[in-house]
């Protein structure tokens, strides 16, 4: 199934979906929105999330939308 991945990070991140990395943007930035589609098929899959703050405040958010 079309899925989308979101992430808003302050400053770099990457989401890596089954050892894939569908989301690699390692910036030194403010706030920034990043989307990516991925085919999911049914059933669990290994998600993880890489993060890292530069200066200033952190923040991250991710989330995903099935279509």
């Amino acid at each position: 199934m079309d899925t989308a991945f979101w992430a808003m990070a302050d400053d770099g991140m990457g989401l890596c979906l089954a050892g894939k990395l569908p989301l690699d943007a390692w910036h030194a930035n403010n706030a920034a929105t990043y989307c990516t589609q991925a085919d999911v098929s049914t059933g669990v899959h290994e998600i993880r999330v890489e993060y890292y703050e530069y200066a200033g405040n952190a923040l991250i958010y991710v989330w995903y939308e099935r279509r």
